[in-house]
């Protein structure tokens, strides 16, 4: 009975055969199970049936009655004794159009049975598609009674087959996984889970479960490995993109980056730092700030290292210099912070702490300018003639310090001709 439970399709053939062979249906019962000996040539269960099939037809050769009343049995095998009736009927009626007709009448015929093939090709690759594969053996053993040996159906069949195969090969890897992920055994779930991933890529709970250990994974090796927790994280997301923990994995792993970028730039710098090497040690610590402009560590440190580089004169100048430009943009008068600094360049050039304020003043102001865009753009979206009024002081302003950025050139123009349009104003 092994070849049996190894494929359960033989065991309904051979079921409707027995209802059938019980209601002395001897014809379907003998198709159904030719239909089994096929899947299973050596099964003992088909010769069995088969030699009782035999035995009827010699009984009712001999003019003994058959039974003539169907039991219940045959409701569970309904769908497939239409199945074989319909093709019975089909072949019976294919004999006798054939018999005595034309050449024209016998491709019309070849025709329509090109028509019904086609048909339940269509049925059965709907079946496929929707992982229906037993539904699609049926209709596939069904159709090679009336077209035997057609080799797309015999394709179709191995197909079915092998669907079955990787369905019930999934559901095993599923239950080893379910184990695996329960025992807490990550790593070798995700193994399991891919495989079964591959042959069904459309199964939620394997990408669920799938999801589900590879988050922990990805979680506990953002700390020894960000690297590798990264390309587990690419993995997720796109198993998953929308899934919550997805972000706080990312933020994670770039706060690991971060971390790991800034202690290396560090440690680079202070090497340099005591081999004398000071501007090489400030070199790489510019580098890292043009990666991470606003980090406190590596301002402290090349503070310390700008300042070891210059005479107590040149720092009296900057200390000042500092404390002047401070003031001017703390009042928004970044032009004129620019312009003291560049002065200070112009008798210094190669004082790179002076180059350090003079960046940091293009920041600010850059900051500044950008905030103002949304104050312009949030109170010209007003209808109030003082926002308006107001929004067109600031562009006028920031058009004076920037006269090269049409944002604020467009808005003013647009503003002064919404002002004068306003009720008020045509008042």
């Amino acid at each position: 009975m092994s070849d049996l439970r190894d494929n359960p399709s033989i065991e309904r053939w051979l079921q409707v055969a027995e209802s059938h062979l019980k209601n002395g249906d001897l014809t379907d019962a003998r198709r159904a199970v030719e239909i089994a000996s096929k899947l299973s040539p050596a099964s003992p269960r088909v010769a069995e049936i088969l030699h009782r099939i035999e035995q009827k037809e010699k009984q009712q050769e001999s003019s003994l009655p058959p039974p003539t009343n169907r039991s219940p049995e045959t409701t569970t095998s309904q769908n497939l004794s239409e199945l074989l009736a319909k093709f019975r009927v089909l072949n019976s009626n294919d004999r006798s159009e054939t018999a005595d007709a034309s050449p024209a009448e016998r491709i019309q015929h070849e025709q329509r049975r090109l028509e019904r093939k086609n048909q339940l090709i269509d049925q059965i690759d709907r079946c496929l598609s929707d992982g229906e594969f037993e539904k699609a053996l049926e209709l596939i053993d069904s159709a090679l009674l009336e077209f035997p040996r057609d080799a797309e159906l015999e394709q179709l069949e191995k197909e079915a087959q092998k669907g079955i195969e990787d369905k019930n090969t999934t559901e095993e890897l599923l239950h080893q996984c379910r184990l695996l992920t329960q025992s807490k055994r990550h790593d070798a779930a995700i193994v399991e889970l891919e495989k079964a991933w591959k042959l069904d890529p459309a199964n939620p709970e394997i990408r669920e479960l799938l999801v589900e250990n590879l988050l922990v994974v990805a979680s506990t090796m953002v700390s020894t490995d960000w690297k590798a927790a990264e390309g587990v994280l690419q993995r997720i997301i796109s198993l998953d993109p929308k899934n919550e923990q997805v972000t706080q994995l990312k933020q994670l792993i770039q706060h690991k980056q971060k971390d790991e970028f800034i202690s290396r730039s560090l440690a680079k710098a202070r090497e340099h730092q005591v081999r004398g090497q000071l501007e090489s040690a400030e070199m790489v610590l510019r580098d890292g700030l043009e990666r991470y402009p606003d980090e406190s560590r590596i301002l402290r440190l090349l503070n310390i290292i700008v300042k070891s580089r210059q005479t107590p004169d040149q720092q009296d100048l900057v200390v000042r210099l500092e404390s002047q430009v401070k003031s001017l943009l703390e009042t928004d008068q970044y032009d004129e912070a620019k312009r003291q600094v560049a002065n200070a360049l112009q008798n210094d050039p190669s004082n790179s702490r002076l180059v350090f304020l003079l960046e940091s003043v293009e920041t600010a102001f850059s900051k500044a300018k950008a905030k103002a865009k949304d104050q312009i753009r949030a109170l010209s979206s007003q209808t109030d003639p003082s926002a308006l009024q107001e929004a067109l002081s600031l562009t006028s302003r920031w058009e004076a310090s920037d006269p090269e950025e049409s944002f604020f050139l467009d808005h003013r123009r647009e503003l002064e001709k919404k002002i004068s349009q306003s009720p008020d104003r045509r008042a």
